[in-house]
């Protein structure tokens, strides 16, 4: 039986209207790794989230945009991209009852600056020349 690994889902706006989304790579690795994805809806609701987490074995939490400066208390970067309150708010929740739970968790790129909110650390939010180095 493939051990169940939560993942995690961004917010899009398009026409108008909010979409979740996930690039499809992340669910394509898991099940190359053996693993079965279950995808976890931006809720917000801690119930339902604390159901989602109680039936993995482990979570991933994928990357996107910028987590809000504000979920580790500081102003915005000039060049920050901020995520959707929506998933930044639920993510945070998932990443205390991941955490809380003690079932493995691996943070892909803002999934690491995610784990580092949840447990009380600061990001730097903007490195120079970083840009130079994306996609490679």
């Amino acid at each position: 039986m493939r051990p169940i690994i939560g993942i995690n889902m961004d917010v899009a706006e398009a026409d108008g209207r909010q979409r979740l989304t996930l690039a499809a790579d992340y669910v394509d690795a898991v099940v190359e790794s053996g693993g079965q994805p279950r995808l976890i809806a931006c809720l917000g609701l801690e119930s339902l989230l604390r159901e989602d987490v109680g039936g993995v074995d482990a979570f991933l939490f994928v990357g996107g945009a910028d987590y809000p400066s504000s979920l580790y208390g500081e102003a915005p970067h000039e060049k920050a991209k901020p995520m959707s309150g929506r998933r930044a708010e639920t993510d945070l929740l998932l990443a205390r009852l991941v955490l809380e739970r003690g079932i493995p968790a691996l943070g892909i790129c803002g999934g690491c600056q995610l784990l580092s909110i949840a447990t009380g650390g600061k990001l730097v939010q903007h490195l120079r020349h970083a840009e130079a180095h994306a996609g490679r």
